[in-house]
């Protein structure tokens, strides 16, 4: 038996040149934006003064001038670290290093030149933008550096959204929200495109078909309150974003192990005497990333297998009693004795020999009863059913594939392409929770991931963004 449920999730960005106007459908942009005020040491606004970006890992340049009210921005800025350059006639010239810039966050800064040549340099490092002053935005940033640096189960990066201001932590019950709100009110997109699994989306921020890991994530921030135009799709919203290549060669390699020698019984187990449920789980990959062509051409790319072998406990209640199958259903008297009475010879019918051939034979029989937590039988009071607990076994094979090209055309026109696939069989122990040693139900996925950009940037005061691609998650339920 084969079910199959096929997912296409298509968001795209428009731009219509001619009529010099930006059309955003569904997509969500994960560019960042620079903003400041260009100031003299008495506080007085500069106009006229230059403005130089720069990448620090890339050496991409992006110029602009300061306007009447000495307001300057940069509004298309992809997530990085930046120096500043702030130059004017007359004035010392203000670099400010270690600008970083986070995924679809604006940076606030206020730049104060000093009287002197244009050959002197003040030098200030800036790090963070600590205080938004340029937008509403309530919102927190998770950087690659911290995901590789904490332990994460799976290295699935997803469990670091509870940890944010606003999401309920770790311990609660209920699926993951922001702020109270319901779950399919919060948008999750990887380098603009949404990757949530828009059939269901009762749990839309604990489950991504893509499953995103430590080394397909650069950083991501939760936008809690006061979205943005550019979040669209949702009152909240997660925006995640692939790494990129830089000028300098970088790669890793990893190999972790997870075994459950090292664990220790569950207490339900260990009561109804069931064994330690195994556990191998092996995880295995690299990534590398560099220049194609030195300021111009980057590429990333990575790869992880995932494979994991355990057994699962489950409780399934069971017949009690050895004439159950007969027909005999016993029951507790208002006197606390427990009395029994056949009710198909009540109503004068035969045990049906197809019901007893293909259900009631395979039944556990009832010496298999280890516990009374499930079942209307207990220790001193044995009725009709009771507990059988014990472990199943459940695979899972997984393999990540990924890859990112930057280029610079020339000074205005900028691309990006990215695709990434994972495979995925999964055993449903979850929807067979009889059959020993291996659930005969299992899932097979393959997700696909495409994203293109071109970024133009006309003039200082006028740039757009072209951002399209899909999300293909087929999944395949075979029994």
């Amino acid at each position: 038996m084969v079910h199959r449920r096929r997912l296409l999730r298509v968001s795209t960005a428009c731009v219509m040149a001619l009529l010099l106007f930006t059309a955003h459908v569904s997509a969500q942009s994960v560019l960042g934006r620079i903003g400041g005020t260009v100031l003299d040491a008495s506080g007085g606004v500069l106009p006229g003064a230059t403005v130089t970006l720069t990448n620090v890992s890339t050496n991409q340049v992006a110029t602009t001038v300061a306007s009447s009210a000495g307001a300057f921005s940069f509004p298309q800025v992809p997530a990085g670290t930046y120096k500043i350059v702030v130059e004017l006639q007359g004035f010392k010239t203000s670099t400010y290093n270690q600008v970083a810039v986070n995924v679809g966050q604006e940076y606030s800064l206020t730049a104060k030149l000093e009287l002197g040549e244009i050959s002197e340099t003040v030098e200030v490092t800036a790090g963070l933008s600590l205080v938004k002053t340029t937008t509403p935005e309530v919102s927190s940033t998770v950087q690659q550096k911290e995901v590789l640096s904490l332990p994460l189960a799976g290295r699935d990066v997803t469990g670091l959204i509870k940890l944010q201001a606003g999401v309920p932590g770790i311990a609660t019950r209920s699926n993951t929200a922001i702020d109270g709100g319901r779950p399919t009110w919060t948008q999750v997109t990887q380098d603009g495109i949404n990757v949530q699994d828009n059939f269901i989306r009762t749990n839309s921020l604990d489950f991504l078909p893509n499953r995103p890991t430590s080394d397909n994530v650069a950083e991501f921030s939760v936008t809690t309150s006061v979205s943005g135009a550019d979040s669209a799709g949702g009152a909240t919203s997660v925006r995640m974003v692939t790494p990129s290549g830089t000028n300098t060669f970088r790669g890793s390699a990893f190999y972790a192990n997870r075994n459950w020698k090292l664990s220790a019984n569950s207490f339900f187990n260990n009561k109804s005497g069931v064994p330690k449920p195994y556990l191998n789980r092996n995880q295995f990959g690299g990534t590398l990333g560099g220049p194609i062509q030195k300021n111009k051409l980057f590429f990333y790319g990575y790869y992880e297998g995932f494979r994991q072998q355990q057994q699962q406990a489950q409780n399934n209640t069971i017949p009690a009693n050895a004439d159950w199958a007969s027909g005999v259903f016993r029951y507790a008297a208002t006197d606390g004795t427990v009395r029994s009475i056949n009710v198909l010879q009540q109503v004068g019918l035969p045990v049906d020999a197809k019901m007893q051939s293909l259900i009631l034979s395979k039944m556990p029989s009832v010496s298999s009863v280890n516990n009374f937590d499930v079942g209307d039988s207990r220790s001193d009071r044995v009725l009709n059913t009771a507990g059988y607990r014990f472990n199943q076994q459940r695979e899972t094979n997984r393999n990540y594939f990924g890859t990112r090209f930057d280029y610079e055309l020339s000074s205005r026109h900028r691309f990006e392409v990215v695709f990434s696939r994972l495979t995925d069989v999964d055993d449903r122990p979850d929807l067979d929770l009889i059959t020993l040693p291996r659930p005969l139900v299992y899932t097979s996925a393959t997700t696909k991931r495409f994203v293109a950009a071109w970024r133009w940037l006309a003039t200082s005061r006028f740039q757009n963004e072209v951002r399209g691609g899909f999300n293909l998650a087929p999944v395949g339920f075979f029994s």
